[in-house]
């Protein structure tokens, strides 16, 4: 058995395709392991309140749409590039889980996926508008915001007509995913209660905000911090409406 396990554990890790077998019994673990897990959690104190799924959209576009997709499809950024890859919400075993699963996940990450843990980003009271706006993308067509790629004339100006540190800033900025919310460019501050171009940004980097995760200096460095600014600084001014 330990020459089978020495044999097949790099082939596992190497593993990047989940068939329909891997998948139902992904599912099936994940559904046995957060109903266990979630026994003592108590019932949403934020289902259907509107004010509460709102909040829940910010959040949820700030921290979970890079992975998860606007539409909750699973088809974020990242989400298509890990494995197993993020969770479809809109799917059938996504909807059988409860609230209170749901909650347990986001708050604890799963283990050997890339699902990771919010309990220090976000309250108990946050996490539950996050699962009530999740239902909500699951029984409508709802989107949590509009995507807007980033052009070729934006991806130029970032990488050939800034400066170096502008230039690093860039590769900070979109690895991280910041694009996917704010635009290539920054604009669309709209997306979220945060304007990427306000002198408090780089604390708000730091402490994060209600649509958006904190960012310690262990994810950016205060040099990448820096850079991050740089690029920042490219960004055209936005004129406000009226």
């Amino acid at each position: 058995m330990a020459v089978v396990a020495i044999l097949v554990a790099p082939l596992a890790l190497t593993h990047r395709e989940a068939g329909s077998l891997e998948t139902a019994y992904g599912n099936a673990a994940v559904n046995v392991v957060t109903r266990l897990r979630a026994g003592g959690i108590p019932s949403n104190p934020a289902a259907g309140d509107s004010q509460a799924i709102q909040a829940g959209r910010e959040a949820y576009t700030g921290s979970c749409a890079q992975c998860h997709g606007a539409a909750g499809d699973g088809k974020g950024v990242f989400g298509q590039t890990t494995f197993p890859p993020a969770t479809n919400f809109t799917s059938q075993a996504a909807q059988n889980l409860s609230d209170q699963q749901m909650f347990y996940v986001i708050k604890n990450g799963l283990g050997f996926t890339a699902m990771p843990t919010y309990a220090s980003q976000y309250s108990d009271a946050d996490i539950w508008t996050l699962v009530s706006f999740i239902r909500e993308l699951q029984s409508s067509q709802l989107k949590a915001f509009v995507e807007v790629p980033a052009s070729k004339e934006q991806l130029t100006f970032a990488n050939m007509q800034s400066s170096e540190a502008a230039r690093r800033g860039a590769a900070v900025y979109f690895a991280q995913g910041c694009a996917v919310c704010h635009g290539a460019t920054g604009a669309a501050p709209e997306q979220l209660n945060f304007d990427i171009n306000s002198p408090d940004t780089p604390t708000t980097i730091r402490a994060g905000t209600q649509g958006m995760p904190r960012y310690n200096a262990s994810q950016i460095s205060d040099a990448q911090l820096r850079d991050l600014l740089a690029y920042m600084a490219t960004f055209p001014v936005i004129d406000e409406p009226g």
